[in-house]
């Protein structure tokens, strides 16, 4: 008798661990996206529209102000992306992140709901490397450098003397843009380069969570 509920309850201890907890399906990211491409200011690919020219390139910044991945926390971390789209992508990854963060933000941006018409491989990845990201903000600038990437954006300002704000964009890394133009935008590796300036610069939001994306 003893033997039998052994049996039964080391059982059932394997399937309650093969079975997948909620938090480990839960995943939350608030971020600020920073980027500059090729392509004229306002960059049509952010209406769905193809690009100015035949390619789309330029960086991307990806700072997580709160986040998480089941249980993996990726407060505080950042990601930059350099693309010729759609040919190709390149990923640094903050230093300080552990190998088990730096999965869970790439399969966090994988999602449709967050990056995954860049992450969710329609552009092939061709590198993947941890970097030290250097980000220096002023009121009017940004500057954010990588080995090989940099980007520095000036705002554009309307009316009043106003920034320039871009609502309802049809996708979710756009929330509240404020439009900048590029002062440079640049890329240098053994395989790649390209050079841009007066070119499309922006700073957004992406706000997405599990909850939100069941409703």
């Amino acid at each position: 008798m003893t033997r039998k509920i052994k049996i039964i309850f080391v059982a059932c201890a394997f399937g309650f661990v093969a079975a997948p907890s909620y938090a480990e399906n839960d995943w939350f990211v608030k971020a600020q996206f920073t980027g500059s491409c090729s392509c004229n200011v306002m960059c049509p690919c952010l209406f769905g529209s193809p690009p100015t020219h035949d390619f789309c390139q330029g960086s991307h910044l990806i700072e997580i102000k709160k986040g998480h991945y089941g249980e993996i926390n990726l407060d505080g971390l950042a990601i930059v992306g350099t693309a010729d789209k759609p040919h190709w992508l390149k990923l640094y990854i903050d230093e300080s992140a552990s190998d088990a963060q730096m999965d869970a933000l790439l399969e966090l941006l994988k999602l449709d709901e967050t990056l995954g018409s860049i992450y969710g491989g329609k552009i092939p990845i061709v590198s993947q490397e941890k970097v030290k990201i250097s980000v220096d903000r002023t009121s009017d600038n940004v500057k954010f450098s990588v080995p090989g990437s940099t980007v520095e954006i000036e705002l554009m300002k309307g009316l009043g003397g106003k920034s320039i704000k871009v609502e309802n964009l049809p996708y979710s890394f756009t929330h509240g843009l404020t439009q900048y133009k590029s002062i440079s935008n640049t890329h240098q590796s053994n395989e790649h380069k390209f050079s841009h300036s007066g070119t499309n610069g922006w700073v957004s939001w992406l706000a997405a969570s599990s909850n939100a994306a069941k409703e």
